[in-house]
C-alpha cells in the first residue's frame, strides 16, 4: 500500500518526525515498509500490510496506530450538518449479506475534470482519474479503507435494492465496458429492472459521468465470505475486494459517508438531498475482555510497567481483529517496542509442571535399552513393568535382564516397530516352480517355446 505523508497529516496534523524515522517506526509497530520516494513533490511510502489489519488498508488505521505511537492527537473532519429532509431514500436490503449499508442524496452538483491535487493522488496510488465524483469516492475509500460507490440517478433512479442475484440477470457489464457472466447468489444492486453494480465493481448503465447533477453515494460492508466467493468465481480482483474481504468496522462507516458527501459538496457544489438511509440489522457488540496488566510482561519475558499496558489498551480501543487478552497484550508489547527485547540476555523464566505422559518414559528407556541390546546380541528376558507406578523422577534404568547368551537374539526380542515374522520354515516350491529372488514368492516356470 502507498502511503503520502502529507495525506497522513490529515488525521494527525501535529506529525512531525523525519521520514527515516517514520519508516523505520512503522516497522517496529508491524507495518513493514519497503522504502520511501519522493514523487512530484510528495513522500510516499510502500507498505506491507497484515492480512489481519485490514483497518490499515487505510490512512486512518495507519494515523490511529502512529497517534499512539507518538502520543498524537487523532483529529477526523467536522460532521458534516445534514439539513432536514422529509425524503427517505426508497432503498431495501434484501440479501443477509449485507453487514451495513449508509446512503445519502447530493442533488445540483457540477461535476468536472478533477483538481491537480486529486489526480496526483490518484496517480500516486495507481488508480485513473476520471472525473470529480468518482476521484473523490476513490479518495474517501484509500483514506478510510472503506470501498464505496455513487450512482448517476438519472439512470439508476433512487429504488436501488442490495439482493442477491438468484439467476435474474446473467450478464453484466462493468464501467470499463467488460462483460462478465453473473451466477445465481452473486451480491448485487440493482433497480428492480437491471443490474447496476456487483458488491465488487460497479457498471456502465449507473456510472457517473461529467453531466451527472443528481448522485446517490452509498459506503457499505459485507460478509467477506460473500466477497471472497464472489471474487474468485467472476474473476475479479479491485482494490475493493481486497478490503472488503477484510474484517473492516462498521463503525467507521458515518464517518466515512460524512466526508465523501462533504468533498463533493466543497468540489462540485450541490445540497444534500435527503434524509441519511442507515441499514444496519445486527450492530457490532465489542467483546468484554478481562486484561491482566502483567500478562504481557509474562508473555514478551521483559517487564513492561502496568500503567503503560492500562494506557495501551485504553487508547487502542475496539477492533474487529481483538477478541482475546492474548490480542490486547500483543499490542501492548508492539507499542512498548520489540527492540526493547534484549537478545543477548535470558528471558525472565518460570517453571512449568511436567505433563509428560508417565508412558512416555518407559517406552524411551524400551526402545534405548533395545537398541543398546542389538549391537552385542544376547539371549534377553522381558520384566513386565506397570506404567503406574513409574515415578516421574527416577527414570526406568533397566526393563529387560540378560540371562544367556543366544546367537539368535532377534527372534527373542523384536522392536515395537519391527513387523511380525512367520516363525514357520520356508516352504520348497512345488515341482516346475521356482523362487522370485525378490518376493520370494513361488512362480511357474515359463515354458520355452519352439523357435
Amino acid at each position: 500500500m502507498k502511503l503520502i505523508y502529507s495525506q497522513l497529516q490529515t488525521f494527525l496534523p501535529d506529525l512531525n518526525v523525519k521520514p527515516q524515522k517514520l519508516r523505520d517506526d512503522l516497522t517496529m509497530i508491524g507495518h513493514f515498509c519497503n522504502f520511501y520516494e519522493e514523487i512530484d513533490n510528495e513522500v510516499v511510502f510502500d507498505l506491507d500490510i497484515k492480512v489481519n489489519r485490514g483497518d490499515c488498508l487505510g490512512y486512518y488505521g495507519l494515523a490511529h496506530d502512529l497517534s499512539i505511537l507518538y502520543n498524537l492527537p487523532l483529529v477526523l473532519p467536522q460532521p458534516l450538518a445534514y439539513p432536514t429532509s422529509n425524503y427517505s431514500l426508497p432503498i431495501q436490503v434484501t440479501s443477509p449479506d449485507v453487514t451495513r449499508v449508509m446512503s445519502l442524496k447530493i442533488v445540483h452538483v457540477k461535476n468536472t475534470t478533477s483538481p491537480e491535487w486529486l489526480k496526483k493522488f490518484c496517480e500516486i496510488h495507481k488508480v485513473n482519474s476520471i472525473n470529480t465524483i468518482v476521484d473523490l469516492t476513490n479518495y474517501v475509500m484509500f483514506m478510510y479503507g472503506l470501498p464505496n460507490h455513487a450512482f448517476d440517478t438519472s439512470k439508476s433512479t433512487d429504488n436501488l435494492i442490495w439482493e442477491n442475484n438468484h439467476g435474474k440477470s446473467t450478464k453484466f457489464t462493468t464501467l470499463d465496458g467488460t462483460t462478465i457472466d453473473l451466477y445465481p447468489e452473486n451480491l448485487v444492486i440493482s433497480n428492480r429492472g437491471e443490474v447496476l453494480s456487483t458488491d465488487l465493481v460497479g457498471g456502465r448503465n449507473s456510472g457517473i459521468e461529467i453531466n451527472t447533477t443528481n448522485t446517490i453515494i452509498e459506503v457499505a460492508i459485507y460478509n467477506n465470505v460473500r466477497i471472497r466467493l464472489d471474487s474468485r468465481k467472476l474473476k475479479i480482483v479491485t482494490e475493493a475486494s481486497t478490503r472488503l474481504e477484510k474484517d473492516l468496522d462498521p463503525e467507521l462507516i458515518p464517518s466515512a459517508i460524512n466526508r465523501l458527501a462533504q468533498l463533493i459538496i466543497e468540489n462540485c457544489g450541490g445540497t444534500v438531498g435527503s434524509q441519511v438511509f442507515d441499514y444496519y440489522p445486527h450492530p457490532v457488540v465489542a467483546p468484554v475482555i478481562d486484561f491482566d496488566p502483567k500478562l504481557p510482561s509474562k508473555i514478551s519475558g521483559i517487564t513492561i510497567p502496568e500503567d503503560f499496558a492500562t494506557d495501551i489498551v485504553a487508547k487502542v480501543g475496539q477492533r474487529p481483529d481483538i477478541t482475546l487478552p492474548e490480542d490486547l497484550a500483543e499490542e501492548v508489547i508492539r507499542f512498548y517496542g520489540y527492540n526493547h527485547i534484549p537478545t543477548d540476555q535470558p528471558l525472565i523464566s518460570k517453571d512449568v509442571p511436567n505433563i509428560t505422559p508417565k508412558i512416555l518414559y518407559l517406552i524411551e528407556e524400551v526402545v534405548g535399552a533395545v537398541a543398546d541390546l542389538e549391537e552385542k546380541p544376547k539371549n534377553m528376558e522381558i520384566i513386565e513393568v506397570n506404567p503406574e507406578n513409574i515415578d516421574e523422577a527416577k527414570p526406568v534404568v533397566a526393563v529387560v535382564s540378560t540371562i544367556n547368551e543366544s546367537p539368535d537374539f532377534k527372534s527373542i526380542v523384536k522392536t515395537p516397530l519391527e513387523t511380525k515374522k512367520t516363525s514357520k520354515k520356508r516352504r520348497k516350491c512345488k515341482k516346475g516352480s521356482r523362487r522370485n529372488k525378490r518376493t520370494h514368492h513361488c512362480r511357474k516356470k515359463k515354458s520355452k517355446g519352439k523357435r
